[in-house]
C-alpha cells in the first residue's frame, strides 16, 4: 500500500496535478478589513472572518492556524484562527508595547517571533515570556523582519546609515550587515525558501515609486522584477521560490499580484476595486 501510494504522488508530480498552493490576505472587499484565503491562481476565495471589527496582518502560524491583528472598542488585540474548525482564540500582546500595525512574524522551526517594538526589532518565545531587543540601536528605526529558513537569522529594515536600507543579522546579535549599500530608499526584505535571495521595495529607479527587486545573495545581482511607473510595496515567496506574490496599485487601486521567475510574467489574481494586500502563502 505504501508502495502504491508513493507512486501515485510521484505521478501526481509529474503531471503537474499537485496541491494547490493557499495564501491569506486582507481585504475591505465586503465593506470591512477581513481576512480571506485564496488558491494561488485567484480562485475558490474564501472569507476567514466577518466581524464589525476590523481585521489584518495575517500571519501563518502553521498549516492548520493563522494570527491577524483586530481593532475591537478602541483596542488592538491578536487572535489565532483555526482553519477547518473557525475557532477564534485571543492571544498575547508583547508586554513592552502593543502590536498595531504589523503582526508578529514566526521563525521557519516555529519555536520563535520577531516583531518591531518601539522602533527596534524583538525576538521573544511563543509566550512572550523570554523576550530580548535584538537590534537596540537607540538612534534609528528597524522594521519589517524577516527570517531566513534555517532560523538563525533575520534580514530587516533600517534608516541607521541615514536612508531606509536592507540589513542582515544573527538571531544572538552578531554578524549586522547591509546588503543593500544604496543611496535610495529599500524596505520590507522577503528572503527565499532557500536562503540564498532577497525581495525588497526599492525607489532606485527614481520614477517617484517603489518596485519589487530581487537580490542574489550571493553574486550581487539586482534585478527589478516588476518595471512598472506605479507602487510596489508588499513581496512574498511561494513555497518552493517558483513564484513571488506582491501587492500593486498599477491597474489603480491596491491588488495582489503573481509573478512567475521562470516566464517573468505577472498576473493580476484578485482583480477587484477593493483593496487587497498583507498577503502570506500558506504552508
Amino acid at each position: 500500500m505504501k508502495k502504491l501510494y508513493s507512486r501515485i504522488i510521484m505521478l501526481l508530480a509529474l503531471t503537474g496535478c499537485t496541491r494547490p498552493e493557499y495564501l491569506i490576505f486582507s481585504s475591505d472587499r465586503d465593506g470591512n478589513s477581513n481576512i480571506y484565503k485564496m488558491k494561488n491562481d485567484g480562485s475558490t476565495i474564501e472569507q476567514l472572518t466577518g466581524d464589525e471589527w476590523k481585521q489584518w496582518s495575517p500571519q501563518v502560524m502553521n498549516k492548520h492556524e493563522i494570527s491577524f491583528l483586530a481593532l475591537e472598542n478602541g483596542k488592538f488585540k491578536r487572535y489565532k484562527l483555526h482553519l477547518k474548525t473557525r475557532e477564534r482564540q485571543e492571544i498575547r500582546q508583547p508586554q513592552a508595547c502593543t502590536l498595531k500595525d504589523k503582526n508578529s512574524i514566526l521563525s521557519p522551526n516555529g519555536k520563535w517571533q520577531a516583531y518591531v517594538c518601539n522602533g527596534d526589532i524583538y525576538l521573544s518565545d511563543m509566550t512572550f515570556e523570554n523576550t530580548r531587543n535584538l537590534t537596540q540601536n537607540i538612534s534609528s528605526r528597524d522594521f519589517s523582519p524577516d527570517w531566513f529558513p534555517d532560523s538563525q537569522q533575520i534580514a530587516f529594515t533600517s534608516n541607521r546609515d541615514g536612508n531606509l536600507e536592507i540589513y542582515t543579522i544573527n538571531t544572538d546579535g552578531t554578524g549586522l550587515k547591509n546588503i543593500s549599500h544604496s543611496p535610495h530608499n529599500e524596505a520590507a526584505p522577503k528572503v527565499s525558501p532557500d536562503g540564498r535571495k532577497i525581495l525588497y521595495s526599492s525607489d532606485r529607479d527614481g520614477n517617484g515609486n517603489r518596485e519589487i527587486y530581487l537580490h542574489n545573495l550571493q553574486s550581487g545581482d539586482l534585478e527589478n522584477i516588476t518595471q512598472s511607473h506605479k507602487w510596489e510595496l508588499l513581496s512574498t515567496w511561494s513555497k518552493k521560490g517558483k513564484y513571488i506574490y506582491y501587492s500593486s496599485n498599477q491597474d489603480g487601486n491596491w491588488e495582489i499580484y503573481k509573478y512567475d521567475l521562470k516566464s517573468k510574467q505577472a498576473k493580476n489574481i484578485t482583480n477587484n476595486p477593493s483593496f487587497e494586500g498583507d498577503q502570506q502563502v500558506l504552508r
